[in-house]
């Protein structure tokens, strides 16, 4: 079972979902630092989610989101978890 979030719904107030949407070709932002988590919109259009554990490529920002969101919230249930 996937643990949803308030910003599921309401993406356009997700701090997440704006770091990302207003991203500029060959820009990226840290969207978790502990981690390191990054996003980017590379010169070519792309959007790409980079990790430690994964390096996915998107072709729009809402993509992207979606799957950084999904990420962060199945590490923070797992943590939950293991407290």
């Amino acid at each position: 079972m996937s643990q949803m979030n308030i910003f599921n719904f309401i993406k356009r107030d997700d701090p997440v979902f704006v770091m990302i949407r207003e991203l500029n070709k060959n820009e990226e932002v840290v969207v978790d630092e502990k981690l390191g988590v990054i996003a980017l919109l590379n010169w070519n259009g792309i959007y790409e989610a980079v990790s430690d554990e994964f390096h996915e490529s998107f072709s729009n920002y809402e993509k992207c989101y979606e799957f950084v969101n999904e990420y962060l919230s199945e590490i923070q249930l797992r943590d939950e978890v293991y407290l």
